[in-house]
Formats: structure tokens, sequence, C-alpha cells
């Protein structure tokens, strides 16, 4: 049955028009981008039937569904579709031989040694590639991601990762590279990536010697007064606001995936906040709240579990 109504799928794709517009543009492309969504979900669904269940599945194919018709467009997809590839890739991962689980974890290490050279040419204010515009701070290592947090927040599992095979040289680069960020969260993910290797490894009696990171951080606090660790800049009152929004609003489904960019700067981010806008939540828990609501959260919190039930 799955094969005929792909199958199906694939013969109707170029046959997809919405009748019921005057722009051309609106009749041709979208419909046929939202079946190729629609059915590439369902293929991903059948994959998470097998490893996680009907429910699972089920789930997954309603908020697929739910992305289309809520109306907001394309922006909606790309952060369902990072979700579902992500899903699929550590699902089929964790199936693999011990091996090829060993190869892909080095080919991640080696990229961060690449990463990683690469910020200590910008905090050495040497980038051959990158053209800052004016004001913005150069030293900052932002490696290829054109963002110091988010190159913090991938530096910091590789970093995991790289200890977890033992590759030093990585570990090191990716470590002094993520404490250069000065960034509350990125210091935060190093921090539990050493946690997790330290409790499920022979290291396991060193795990009360994490009590030393807070002393660590109030010893780097009086070197360097002005280090913008844990500075919220303004994500405090963004995250107390959605969860106002939340509450106040469609609790149970949300507003909708995807529409965290669409409404939350014009409806809801408080008026005093001199960040911004915010089009995302700096914070995928709430945003998943405010997007999915409370079923879509608790499903998030399930999948985490039968992730590790599978792993």
């Amino acid at each position: 049955m799955i094969k005929w109504i792909v199958g199906v799928g694939f013969f109707l794709l170029p046959f997809f028009l919405n009748p019921f517009t005057n722009r051309f543009e609106l009749m041709i492309e979208p419909p046929k981008v939202m079946a190729v969504f629609l059915l590439c979900n369902f293929l991903a669904s059948t994959f998470i039937y097998k490893k996680l269940g009907i429910v699972m599945a089920i789930v997954h194919n309603v908020f697929a569904l739910t992305v289309v018709v809520t109306g907001f467009g394309y922006i909606q997809m790309t952060p369902f579709i990072y979700y579902v590839v992500c899903l699929c890739a550590a699902l089929w991962f964790i199936e693999q031989d011990y091996d090829l689980q060993l190869f892909i974890f080095k080919a991640i290490a080696m990229s961060g040694i690449v990463l990683s050279v690469y910020a200590c040419f910008q905090i050495a204010d040497y980038d051959p590639i990158f053209n800052y515009a004016p004001g913005v701070y150069r030293q900052h290592p932002i490696s290829t991601f054109g963002q110091t947090t988010k190159y913090g927040s991938l530096i910091a599992i590789i970093a995991g990762v790289a200890l977890a095979i033992r590759n030093w040289p990585s570990f090191i680069l990716c470590s002094f590279t993520a404490i250069m960020t000065f960034s509350s969260f990125t210091w935060a993910a190093l921090g539990a990536a050493i946690i997790v290797n330290i409790r499920y490894t022979t290291l396991r009696r060193f795990l009360p010697l994490t009590l030393l990171i807070p002393a660590i951080y109030m010893i780097l606090k009086k070197i360097n007064p002005d280090m913008g660790i844990l500075v919220d800049h303004g994500r405090f009152a963004v995250w107390a606001s959605i969860i106002d929004a939340w509450r106040n609003g469609p609790w149970l489904f949300g507003y909708g995936p995807g529409s965290f960019a669409v409404l939350y700067g014009n409806n809801f981010q408080p008026s005093e906040l001199g960040y911004g806008v915010f089009d995302r939540a700096h914070n995928d828990y709430l945003q998943v709240l405010f997007e999915a609501g409370l079923v879509g959260f608790l499903t998030l919190l399930h999948s985490f579990s039968m992730m590790y039930c599978a792993s």
C-alpha cells in the first residue's frame, strides 16, 4: 500500500495547481512544493513508524499537514525539514555498526579542527575571507557561520564528540574557541558535553570536579569583568513573553509550525526591548511550545525519550 501511495504521489506531482488565485506564480509553483513536502514527509513517517512506532508516525504526519494548512508559507517548511532530517539521520546512525559510527565521529572531529583553526585566525583579527560590516567586533570566533552563538552551538558539540573518541587536538582546539566565544550557552553546552563524557566513561570518578565550573567562571570574570557571560541580551524577557503568549493563546496546539518568525515580533515582543525583532526564540523548547503547543512540546520530549531507548 505504501508503494502504491508513493507511486501515485510521484505520478500526480506535476499536475498540482491552485485554480483559486489570480496570480499566475502562485498558481503553479507553491502547490507543487507543498505536494513534494507532504509526500516526502509521508516517506519519512514510514521510517519513523518502523523505528519509533505508529503514534510518532501519526503525530509527524499531523504536524506536516499543519505546516501546509496554517498558511504561513515557505517560512514554516525550513525548520520542520531540519527537524525531520536530523531525526531520521539520528535514527539511521544508531543502527549502524561501530566502525561506521567511529568513522563518522572522526570526520566530525576533523571538521572541528578545520573550523577552529579558522576561528583562531579570526580571534587574532586576521580573517582572510569575510568582509565585516562597520561596527562589527572582528575578534569574535564565528568561523564559517557568521554569528558567534551559531558557531558556538556546533563547536561545543564537536568538542564533546572529539573527547568521546579521544581526539585530543580536536577537543583542545574546539574547547578553546568555544570558550573564546564568551557565550553563556556555548559555555553551558561545552560543560554539558564534558559532563556526559565523564558520566559514561571510566572518568566518572571525576564527576564531582564539575562543581569547579562555577569557580572557573568566577576566576575568568575576575580577570575580565566586562566579558559577556550570563548577559541575556533580552532573551529572558522574550522567554517570559513567549510563555504568556502560549498560556493566553491556543495552548494545546500552538499557533502553527513556523509561526514564530511571522507572529512574535509584531504581536508579542515587549516594546521596550532594544535588541531588534526576534525572529527566533533562542530556546528551541519554548519555540516548540509557541508553535506546536503542549501537544508538540510533549511530542518533542517523547521523541527524545524514544531516541534514548533506541540507542
